[in-house]
């Protein structure tokens, strides 16, 4: 029969490698959403009830084109 202690270390480990992965995903998120922000503030984006989709509106495609240029520079710098 297996002792205690090795079935509680067991579950500290497990429960340990599900924190890291959880904030690794909040670590994502975070990133993601300071990225956005960047973004909008440098180009002076306004709400809009039209949303995101409609290019007429100022700062639409600057915002656009912003998180494009942002993710990509961010894929390349996680991949090397």
């Amino acid at each position: 029969m297996e002792r205690l202690d090795d079935q509680l270390v067991r579950q500290v480990a497990t429960a340990q490698q599900a924190n890291a992965g959880l904030m690794k995903e909040g670590f994502k998120c975070t990133t993601l959403f300071e990225m956005m922000n960047n973004c909008a503030d440098r180009c002076q984006l306004m709400y809009h009830e039209s949303g995101i989709e409609d290019d007429s509106k100022p700062g639409v495609s600057c915002y656009k084109n912003c998180l494009t240029k942002s993710y990509k520079i961010s894929t390349q710098n996680l991949q090397q």
